[in-house]
């Protein structure tokens, strides 16, 4: 094989490499809203929002609340489920460290947080206001 063959090998390689990035920047999911907590919770950074009918308090007479990832503290991520006090500092690390989460898939990016922790979490946090 001489140096041209190697070459147009590469060159090639490259530009499918150069493609397969441009479809995956094509086909990337939007962003995701953040989703409703059901659960009542004291800590700070939660704010209640209507369930899903907008009527307020659901049939136990709980208010629907959320978790915002991006502004709560450690003592309101403690209170989702599977959350406690050092995965929820490795959140607020991650999110000094790295800029706001956009998407909420985004926390599985923190050490320790994998799909399964991930499904649990998913219907009780947010990213957006």
């Amino acid at each position: 094989m001489d140096w041209r063959s190697t070459y147009r090998i590469a060159l090639s390689l490259i530009a499918l490499l150069t493609f397969a990035g441009a479809a995956w920047f094509v086909v990337a999911p939007e962003p995701s809203p953040g989703v409703e907590i059901t659960r009542p919770t004291p800590a700070a950074n939660v704010s209640a929002l209507p369930d899903a009918s907008g009527a307020g308090p659901g049939p136990t007479g709980e208010a629907a609340l959320s978790v915002n990832l991006n502004t709560a503290s450690v003592q309101g991520l403690m209170e989702l489920p599977g959350i406690g006090e050092t995965l929820a500092g490795r959140i607020v690390a991650y999110r000094e460290e790295n800029g706001p989460f956009i998407r909420i898939d985004q926390i599985m990016a923190v050490s320790g947080i994998g799909p399964g922790t991930y499904e649990k979490l998913r219907r009780y946090v947010r990213v957006r206001e």
